[in-house]
């Protein structure tokens, strides 16, 4: 990628530009001690070939690393496309909607695309693609599509996040996922999102995709257009893998969507009953295997014998 990028320059992204209409897409990209990766998510932002402006709005957060310094590289010879936003001061920790209200002002486009700076993107026509469904596609409210799992522990195998299949995405089936960096999303429900979404702990694409699923419908693809490292240091994966901090994390999410539920009136039973499997799950993983079995013994009957085993021996032979 790097040696096509000596030779890519504005004029050539912009070669099929309306260079006179707005940014139809907006590329959001929050960053934070990402110096190794950052080239690599914006030479995948840079590469994407359209019949359409779209603009990088990519967001460092206050950085202690050579983040910014890079960032400014790239600002400096796509300036036309490349808006940079430097914290002093870390808006993430804030927890107040800040972060979000800082970067929405920036952005421009009909559509949001979502990629954060240690990811990236393997399809040079990504954005094309999502643009030209959602044009067609009125009723959907975003579109997203697979991802290869790049796992940076070497104990794992890279893998794809599901199978290749089409999917359509609802509220009734919350616990279906995609990855952020799959994501377009029409930019009039994202500019919606009430508060209270983003001064919860849980993480940002649970939210998302929470409440995109609530305004709608989302396709996705089983194309294979984004890559995801699993185990940077600080992010969510990483973080997840330590024992109490994973325990903190599924209570950030059971709360939220005990807030959500609230939010909804209690109108979705898909929610409770996320609610639900979420503490279930919860119990087994702490090793409560015969509370689980007591509290939820409907979720209970539905485990594999294999799944039942596991959790009991789990339970006598923990580390």
């Amino acid at each position: 990628m790097q040696e096509n990028m000596r030779e890519l320059t504005e004029n050539h992204i912009m070669l099929n530009w309306n260079r006179s209409a707005s940014p139809l897409v907006s590329v959001r990209c929050i960053t934070y001690n990402h110096a190794p990766y950052i080239a690599c998510a914006l030479e995948s932002f840079l590469m994407q070939e359209t019949n359409f402006p779209f603009e990088i709005v990519v967001h460092d957060d206050a950085s202690t690393d050579e983040t910014a310094d890079i960032i400014r590289t790239y600002e400096s010879r796509f300036p036309h496309i490349i808006k940079a936003i430097y914290e002093t001061e870390n808006q993430y920790s804030k927890n107040d909607g800040s972060l979000k209200r800082i970067i929405d002002s920036e952005c421009c486009g009909k559509y949001f695309a979502f990629c954060e700076g240690d990811d990236y993107w393997i399809d040079c026509k990504k954005l094309q693609k999502q643009v030209d469904f959602l044009e067609s596609h009125q009723e959907y409210v975003a579109c997203a599509h697979n991802t290869l799992f790049i796992e940076l522990n070497n104990r794992k195998k890279d893998h794809l996040m599901f199978s290749q299949k089409d999917a359509v995405l609802t509220i009734d089936n919350l616990a279906e996922r995609y990855h952020a960096s799959s994501l377009m999303c029409r930019s009039c429900e994202y500019l919606d999102i009430p508060l209270f979404f983003s001064c919860s702990l849980a993480p940002g694409d649970v939210k998302l995709a929470a409440y995109l699923k609530f305004k709608g419908p989302i396709f996705r693809s089983g194309e294979v257009m984004s890559a995801y490292r699993r185990g940077v240091l600080g992010s969510w994966s990483k973080t997840n893998a330590d024992c109490k901090r994973n325990v903190a994390n599924r209570l950030n999410v059971i709360s939220f969507y005990e807030e959500f539920d609230e939010w909804t009136d209690h109108k979705y039973e898909s929610v409770s009953h996320r609610i639900d499997w979420l503490k279930f799950n919860l119990l087994l993983k702490q090793g409560f295997f015969f509370k689980a079995k007591q509290k939820y013994p409907g979720l209970f009957k539905k485990m594999s014998l294999h799944e039942k085993l596991y959790y009991f021996f789990k339970k006598f032979f923990r580390r």
